[in-house]
């Protein structure tokens, strides 16, 4: 009874030892049935061109890589965002190279080393070496270039000069701007396109500063004046800082009007060594109040005598010696011409001028007058020409009190004054002609400016028949 006994428990655990086995053996099947036709899916923690293909067949790895890349690029620049397709830049995956990566690397797997490892996942991790697919791909840097620099000039805003306004004629301020610079923006634009995530760049984008207005400008400006006006124009600037100068017609012969007086009072201080009262009055009523008789006293001191001719020879002479030889006095102011000396030939007026009738009394140029007035300046400062030349006639003191009686000048304020900020301080003389006189109208005003911006000689005449409204 023992022994049978023992026969059927030894005949129960072989049974159970094969109902085991064959359980195992169905599971194990079962478990290759569901893994097998997943052999050739990608382990966890796999990438190809920096996007995760976790568990992905070959089909959707290289589906998934090609979609993200043919994505467009955010291209952000100062003025806004700009999307660049993949095309536009000549950009393309070497899918083909990648994939056959990808498959080498999976038909390098063992089929039983695979199923056992997906077989004691859950009891039993053994490490998997995931796949790492780098990205292969090209694109064209000068196609990639074009379009950064197309991006830029479309939306960058340059800096704008100060220019003049064809229609108005007037002078538009300046305004800064901003330029995108290519050549520093293609690594950031470059980089988002092989970027599987961060696919937008940033511009690199150069602020412009827009220039100062320019002493070239303010000649165009004055060119462009002139040349709307119906008569004609002279225009002398000095910049007495750097020595800078605008010339227009600037050589032209002018009537000289009253910016002579100018020349006769700096020839009335030459001929004095001192001055009295009455020759200081004489001054202030030519300088301030325009005075002609005064004037012609003042030759009078010049010439030494009760002869305001043999005055206006001598200052004409003292002109030509400082190279200003286009300014001349031949017949004092309101009196008759000479018959043997009513005028004087120049190199100005040697030129005939058919839209001009000249005074040939008295002449001068817009830059010879406006020399001489740099030369009173310099003189003022301890400095230049007339000091030069007449060390023991004139001196510092002498100039700067000319200056002193140019800067109460009150008259002619809507001519050069009018054009200056209120607070400037102007050392001017100015002068006219009209239609009944028979020189048709003259319009001057010569004079030094002080303003913060430095010191500047600025000399206009206007010419045209009849009354000027300038």
């Amino acid at each position: 009874m023992r022994y049978e006994n023992k026969d059927r428990f030894a005949g129960f655990k072989r049974g159970l030892l094969l109902l085991l086995l064959l359980a195992g053996t169905l599971y194990i099947g079962y478990r290759f049935y569901l893994f097998y036709p997943d052999k050739a899916q990608i382990p966890a923690g796999s990438t190809m061109a920096g996007l995760d293909i976790s568990l992905m067949s070959v089909e959707e790895a290289m589906a998934a890589v090609t979609e993200r890349y043919a994505q467009p690029i955010a291209v952000q620049h100062q003025a806004g965002v700009v999307e660049l397709t993949p095309e536009s830049v000549g950009f393309k995956l070497d899918s083909a190279a990648m994939q056959l990566e990808l498959e080498a690397y999976l038909n390098s797997r063992e089929l039983w080393q695979s199923f056992v490892q997906d077989l004691l996942e859950d009891v039993w991790p053994m490490p998997v070496m995931p796949a790492k697919i780098e990205l292969l791909a090209t694109h064209d840097p000068a196609l990639l270039e074009q379009m950064v620099a197309s991006i830029g000039s479309y939306l960058d805003v340059p800096a704008q000069n100060p220019h003049i306004i064809p229609v108005s004629l007037q002078v538009a301020e300046g305004s800064d701007g901003y330029r995108t610079d290519v050549t520093a923006s293609l690594e950031e634009v470059t980089a988002a396109f092989y970027s599987p995530t961060n696919r937008q760049a940033t511009l690199k984008v150069t602020p412009e500063v827009a220039e100062a207005p320019s002493i070239e400008l303010l000649k165009q400006y004055i060119e462009t004046q002139i040349a709307n006006f119906s008569g004609s124009g002279s225009f002398y600037l000095l910049d007495l800082q750097t020595g800078d100068e605008i010339l227009v017609n600037a050589d032209r012969a002018m009537s000289g009007t009253s910016t002579v007086k100018i020349a006769i009072i700096l020839e009335t201080y030459r001929a004095q060594e001192s001055l009295d009262f009455d020759q200081r009055k004489l001054i202030s009523e030519t300088l301030t109040l325009s005075g002609n008789y005064s004037a012609n006293l003042l030759l009078d001191v010049v010439a030494g005598q009760d002869n305001a001719y043999l005055g206006s020879d001598i200052l004409t002479e003292s002109l030509w010696n400082l190279g200003l030889v286009n300014t001349f006095i031949a017949t004092p102011y309101e009196e008759p011409a000479r018959s043997n000396r009513p005028t004087y030939i120049t190199p100005a007026n040697s030129i005939p001028y058919e839209d001009m009738t000249i005074d040939p009394a008295m002449q001068t140029t817009a830059e010879d007058i406006g020399t001489l007035l740099s030369m009173i300046y310099h003189c003022a400062n301890g400095g230049g020409a007339l000091l030069a030349m007449y060390p023991e006639q004139l001196t510092p003191q002498e100039c700067q009190e000319e200056i002193s009686y140019l800067t109460m000048n009150a008259e002619g304020n809507w001519l050069l004054r009018d054009g200056l900020p209120p607070d400037t301080v102007l050392a001017h003389k100015h002068g006219w002609i009209d239609g009944d006189v028979g020189y048709y109208g003259t319009h001057s005003d010569a004079g030094i400016i002080f303003s913060p911006g430095g010191d500047f000689v600025l000399v206009g005449y206007l010419y045209d028949e009849g009354w000027l409204d300038w």
